[in-house]
């Protein structure tokens, strides 16, 4: 099918705004492969699914820093035969999103597109694949809302001191910070369990405090803090970390914040 110049332009727009082809072809009765050819031909790049069978690396370290990024700032969805996994982040944060993006490669062998939004800072890392939609499954459960309930599937004893140190980058990348102090929120109550774990196994104490926010209609925020004197231990292990990641920076520097040691 040929279409005219204001259809290309058209379905190229609803491309854009959907994110499928398939979806795109069916708003606008055109075959997927129309919508695709034209697509294409404005040098975008099409989302399509890539067969991976198996991960590309049995690095212990590098399945940590997927699950706890997941668990941290991930969600997947199947539209049909489209299993979709993104990991939210801050567009302006371009080291970050390239690691996340590497990181992905490294670990999947899969096609990773970084997707970032015009009118605000949000940008999505996101991979079509349904062995990696399904390979989360391994390592964690969740009820229907996974921010509000994800854990890891086992206990953290559990799992190896390599999958713990990669987890606990993944999860400080994510809903960590260490800028005044070391911070560490979430909704999931069952996370945070999981987070004091992974710190009492590195003999850091932690103390959690709930912020309040129900009556504003929100889930309340559970707090996790070390002391300032231990900051320095968790540093060194994240530090550490990302250099066996084959990363030469410092995780306040991935993270973008100010060194406050």
């Amino acid at each position: 099918m040929t279409l005219s110049v204001f259809e290309q332009a058209t379905a190229h727009a609803a491309y854009i705004r959907l994110g499928s082809i398939r979806k795109a072809g069916a708003l606008l009765g055109y075959s997927p492969n129309t919508i695709k050819k034209y697509v294409l031909q404005e040098y975008t790049v099409v989302h399509e699914q890539v067969r991976v069978t198996k991960v590309q690396s049995t690095d212990q370290r590098l399945i940590g820093l997927y699950v706890g990024l997941w668990m941290g700032d991930g969600t997947q969805y199947r539209d049909g035969h489209m299993y979709t996994v993104k990991i939210c982040s801050n567009k302006y944060n371009k080291a970050l999103n390239m690691f996340i993006h590497d990181s992905l490669v490294k670990l999947f062998g899969v096609n990773v597109h970084v997707l970032e939004e015009a009118n605000n800072g949000r940008c999505y890392i996101k991979v079509h694949s349904r062995f990696v939609f399904e390979f989360i499954n391994e390592y964690c459960v969740w009820e229907e809302n996974k921010t509000h309930s994800v854990r890891l599937k086992h206990s953290v004893q559990k799992y190896s001191k390599e999958f713990r140190e990669g987890c606990f980058l993944g999860l400080m990348l994510s809903d960590g910070h260490i800028k005044k102090a070391f911070a560490f929120n979430v909704t999931s109550t069952r996370l945070v369990k999981n987070m004091i774990q992974l710190l009492e196994l590195m003999n850091i104490p932690s103390k959690v405090y709930v912020q309040k926010r129900v009556h504003l209609g929100w889930r309340d925020l559970h707090c996790l803090r070390i002391l300032k004197r231990d900051i320095v231990q968790a540093l060194q292990v994240l530090d550490s970390c990302l250099q066996q990641l084959g990363y030469k920076e410092g995780f306040l520097i991935l993270k973008n914040e100010p060194a406050v040691i």
